[in-house]
């Protein structure tokens, strides 16, 4: 019940509401035994889940959680603040020494064309041959996860492929969302 049973989880409870959901992950997170493997796998986000969607939102959140819980492992009390914008995502303190720290826990996706070398530092990474071992096996993982995409995509009608492609760029829920403030305005 490790890092594959997370993502299934946020894929279950996307439909949840963003709130009851982000519980829900919480309390896996804090009382699983399997946390190393979560640990190890969460700086990448998995090429199923889409761009921009509620589960990429519900697993940078989870990121954040695995942080706070990494930083209890450590002794310190940690939590995952709920405020989002211009604020850190965790914040822990340190009864002992009294000094607090604040962090944003990062996840990238492999496939991610222009990676900041801040959030990902290949070079810090090149003694720990085990955490490499486990980024090639990901790597792999995600690549054939597109490679089965794109064949199922280029057995598309044309029909299909077109309506795959308005609702992958997410035009129809844009064009809503434009006549509501539309009506919006008109209204005053």
């Amino acid at each position: 019940m490790g890092f594959n049973y997370l993502i299934s989880l946020i894929a279950e409870y996307s439909n949840d509401g963003f709130y009851d959901a982000a519980e829900k992950l919480n309390n896996f997170i804090s009382s699983t035994d399997d946390f190393m493997d979560i640990l190890t796998q969460i700086g990448t986000i998995p090429e199923s889940i889409s761009l921009d969607s509620t589960e990429e939102k519900l697993f940078s959140k989870a990121s954040d959680m695995v942080l706070s819980r990494a930083f209890r492992e450590l002794g310190l009390k940690s939590t995952v603040l709920s405020e989002r914008a211009d604020s850190a995502d965790v914040i822990a303190d340190s009864n002992i020494h009294g000094y607090t720290l604040v962090a944003d826990a990062k996840a990238f996706r492999l496939s991610r064309t222009a990676k900041n070398q801040k959030d990902f530092k290949v070079v810090a990474l090149s003694g720990w041959r085990t955490c490499i071992d486990r980024t090639i096996n990901r790597g792999n993982q995600e690549k054939s996860y597109w490679e089965t995409e794109r064949e199922i995509i280029s057995s598309y009608s044309r029909e299909q492929a077109i309506t795959e492609l308005i609702k992958s760029k997410k035009i129809d829920g844009k064009i809503r969302q434009i006549d509501s403030y539309i009506r919006g305005i008109s209204r005053d």
